[in-house]
């Protein structure tokens, strides 16, 4: 088995560069000590010629910010090498003929009203056991402090990053504590593991990384549909969320299911239509937005007149 890490830790940040990172991964240092650089196409058909006659799993590693230049060459390699299977992962699907998607999930949290026993076997509470009890030995879960323990692994949507940076808070702070500060979430999930990538360091850090990852028209209907509490329905957001050149009404529909797909929607279906809300962590990254730039564009009403929902404007 080969892996490629197409990440900027490793430099990779020109899509140029995917095709070549992949043939060092592999072991072909030749690249390296030529006078001049190789064209694109002389790497690919040198990968073909590696991987053709192997059975091999080829591993593109967060591959999300050089997306399209991985699909190619996946798509490439494919249809060249028999025996090549290849593992992508990434915040949204490749887009290939042929493609399989296994979603990763948010750890399961706690049903509303869960007994204790039930409460304690959930993955995101287990986590945070674990997590909690490296920095308080002997921590754990007991009557007192259920509710609040539950209370924190679902305002944190059960992202495992999150919960364990809220654990570490325990080194000064009572559960109770941490579950009060979670409205100010970005401040108090900071100080993560000093040799992790920087943007796994804090929550805000990989929020900010998949906000920029994200085009004008996708950040600007984020910023719109964070104004409703309880979400959207997709004629909602057509008919509210859209104006502008920015965001068309005939494109929401499209950038609903991009952002389902990139898991930076949660799709509720309660009868008798399906409501599109933002991650509790976009919405707040997003009401810091709209904190520190004010309110801007105006989004419409159903009727076409102008609204004064508070959204943000980006500079």
């Amino acid at each position: 088995m080969s892996i490629a890490a197409l990440d900027p830790w490793k430099n990779v940040t020109d899509p140029q560069d995917v095709a070549s990172t992949v043939l060092g991964s592999i072991g072909n240092q030749d690249l390296q000590i030529m006078d001049r650089p190789a064209s694109t196409r002389d790497v690919r058909s040198r990968l073909v010629e590696t991987l053709a006659d192997h059975d091999v799993v080829l591993i593109l590693d967060n591959c999300e910010h050089v997306l399209d230049a991985a699909a190619k060459l996946a798509e490439f390699l494919l249809g060249r090498c028999p025996w090549l299977k290849i593992l992508a992962t990434s915040r949204e699907p490749l887009g290939i003929v042929g493609e399989s998607l296994c979603p990763v999930l948010p750890l399961a949290t706690p049903e509303p009203g869960a007994a204790d026993r039930a409460v304690l076997n959930t993955p995101a509470v287990r986590l945070f056991i674990d997590r909690a009890a490296m920095v308080r030995p002997g921590f754990a879960v007991t009557a007192a402090n259920t509710a609040a323990v539950t209370e924190i692994c679902r305002r944190l949507d059960g992202l495992p990053l999150a919960i364990e940076l809220a654990a570490a808070r325990l080194r000064n702070l009572t559960v109770e504590a941490v579950t009060a500060r979670l409205n100010n979430r970005f401040r108090l999930l900071s100080g993560g593991n000093r040799t992790a990538m920087a943007r796994h360091r804090t929550l805000r850090a990989v929020v900010a990384w998949s906000w920029e990852l994200l085009t004008d028209s996708e950040q600007t209907l984020i910023e719109r549909l964070s104004v409703f509490p309880g979400g959207a329905t997709a004629e909602t957001a057509e008919a509210v969320c859209a104006g502008g050149a920015v965001l068309p009404e005939d494109a929401v529909g499209d950038l609903l299911m991009s952002l389902a797909d990139k898991s930076l929607l949660v799709v509720v279906e309660p009868p008798p239509r399906p409501r599109h809300s933002p991650t509790s962590r976009l919405r707040s990254l997003s009401r810091t937005r709209t904190a520190r730039f004010g309110p801007v564009r105006g989004t419409r009403s159903s009727s076409g007149s102008r609204t004064r929902h508070p959204t943000s404007r980006r500079r």
